[in-house]
């Protein structure tokens, strides 16, 4: 397929683009080259080729179980003192009221 300078012309009026006489025919040589390899592509043996699909063929199914994610960590192991349930954190001068 051949692209000439009144195919771009459409084209760009089409976009309301704005192009100039001057680069009309180059880029109907860059369109035609575009549109020949995708022609080319068309006519390539594909048959033989799995389509390609992100991610595995089959998705495991987990176990469908509620229950809590237990922590890798101690609660205790977050704060510097941990107390009856509570973390104990140090004060802080001049916060909470009191001079």
């Amino acid at each position: 397929m051949s692209v000439g300078p009144a195919d771009i012309r459409r084209i760009a009026d089409l976009a309301a683009l704005e192009v100039s006489d001057r680069d009309l025919p180059g880029l109907a040589h860059d369109l035609t080259r575009i549109l020949e390899y995708i022609s080319q592509l068309e006519r390539a043996d594909a048959t033989a080729v799995e389509p390609f699909r992100p991610g595995p063929v089959r998705a495991p199914f987990r176990a469908d179980k509620v229950g809590s994610v237990p922590l890798q960590r101690r609660l205790e192991d977050f704060a510097p003192d941990f107390r009856d349930g509570f973390f104990i954190l140090p004060r802080v001068e001049g916060v909470g009221g009191e001079e």
